[in-house]
This record gives structure tokens, sequence and C-alpha cells, in this order.
């Protein structure tokens, strides 16, 4: 956590460590089950019974294939997949919408990790060694039949963007700084202006969304459904149940 962090850094970033500690916790847990006991479920017309099977990816799927096949293509592309041979796997990663635990289940079936939580999130974010670039020829239905999407609420990716750049310290004495500089007014104290953890979420908003971000664009415009084809749409309601459910297709369901 702290290697993003200056250790120089003045006393009052440091001391404000503390008081986050708690929600730390929650944030960053390596477990999906554990976050839906901390945060009140989302409501979706498909958790309970039905969550997770089959016919419940095959009624996710329906759906962007008839606005595929609306407008004939969505704006956007392909960046960045996580692929597994063997099993004929392939992960369109969208950022800010569990890609931490599926970054971590392809380091592990791809040897690249003892156990599925043994990477530690900095390793997972900053020292990727599995990713690859997508390509339609290399990354076809053919060898990978099974291909997975998540898709999360717009408003809560940007949330989420703004807990794990702003709340917690790693990009307080890069992005927070950079805004803090940008949004300060004449009255405010010089902690204010050099310490990012003052970033309120409105200046978080004002400052980051006039260029292209990964962490908050549109899902289409990082993996574009229609172009990547997924089979498997997974949502964060059902985060867990879709998890598990794709992990025992892949044979990996003793991961969890």
């Amino acid at each position: 956590m702290m290697r993003m962090f200056h250790l120089g850094s003045r006393r009052g970033c440091l001391l404000s460590l503390t008081s986050t500690a708690a929600v730390v916790l929650v944030l960053w847990t390596t477990d999906p089950e554990q976050v839906s006991l901390s945060l009140p479920p989302s409501p979706d017309p498909e958790q309970g019974p039905r969550a997770s099977t089959p016919a419940v990816f095959s009624s996710r799927r329906r759906r962007y294939e008839r606005v595929c096949g609306r407008v004939g293509n969505l704006p956007g592309h392909v960046q960045s997949v996580f692929a597994h041979r063997p099993t004929g796997v392939v992960y369109c990663h969208v950022p800010k919408a569990g890609c931490t635990f599926w970054k971590r289940v392809f380091n592990f079936v791809n040897n690249k990790s003892s156990s599925i939580f043994s990477t530690s999130r900095y390793q997972v974010h900053f020292n990727n060694t599995v990713s690859e670039p997508y390509n339609p020829s290399t990354h076809r239905l053919e060898r990978y039949p099974t291909r997975i999407l998540v898709a999360r609420d717009p408003l809560d990716r940007v949330l989420s963007s703004y807990l794990d750049k702003l709340y917690l310290p790693d990009f307080w004495h890069s992005l927070g700084m950079r805004i803090s500089r940008q949004a300060r007014r004449r009255e405010d104290s010089a902690e204010q202006v050099t310490c990012g953890k003052y970033v309120t979420f409105s200046e978080f908003v004002s400052a980051s969304f006039g260029e292209p971000e990964v962490h908050w664009d549109p899902v289409h415009s990082v993996c574009n459904p229609c172009r990547f084809r997924p089979t498997h749409v997974s949502l964060m309601p059902t985060f867990s149940s879709d998890a598990k459910a794709i992990l025992s297709d892949m044979g990996h369901k003793h991961v969890l």
C-alpha cells in the first residue's frame, strides 16, 4: 500500500491514514463475498434462484446482440484481454468492474501465482504480466468459446475510481496534488494545496472528465461487446454467483 505513498510526505497526510483504516479493510478485501456482506446489495431482477444460470447468461447475451444488430456496431474497441488457452477462456478487461478479482484468477490459472489471492493489490495493478492486446484472429470465438465481460453501473465506476484513487493514499502525491492545485481557493491552507487527501468528489469529477480515461469511460469504449462477443456477461449485483458459475465452467471452482 505504501509503495506509491511517499514516506517523506506531510505529517497531515500520514495521520489521515488512521481515519481511513476501517474503510480500507472493506474496500481492499480480496473476497467479493465479504464485500456483499459489508455493502447493501443493489436491486437486480436477476438475483435469486435464477442468478448465474446458463439461461441468465444467454438472456444477457441476447440483450447486447439485439443492440448490436440494431445499431450495426457500437463505437469503441477491445483493449487488453486475459486468456487461458487450455480451457478456452478469455476475459475482456474493464477497469473498476471486478477487474482485480479476475486478474488474480488469470494470474493463478496461468501459473503466475501460487493461489488466487497470493498476488497483492499492488502487483495486480502495477506488475501485470498476463494481459495481452486483443487480436480478433488470435482470440477468435472458435479458440476461446468462453468469453467474459463484466458490466457495472457507470456512476458506480466513477465513485469507485474516486475511492481508489483519492480516498485511499496511493495517488495523493500524483493525481491528488494535481487536482488540489487546480481546485484550491486562495484562503485554503498550504496543507490543503500540497496534500492530495483533501480532493472532494465534485473536484475529482470536474478535473477528470475532460479527456478519455479507461477507469470511467463507457464499457463499450474499452470492451466493445459487438466486437468481443462475450458469452458470459457478469453484473456487479450478481458478481459472486456469476464468478462461481464461470469458474465452475473453467474447472477452477475450487479456487474460491
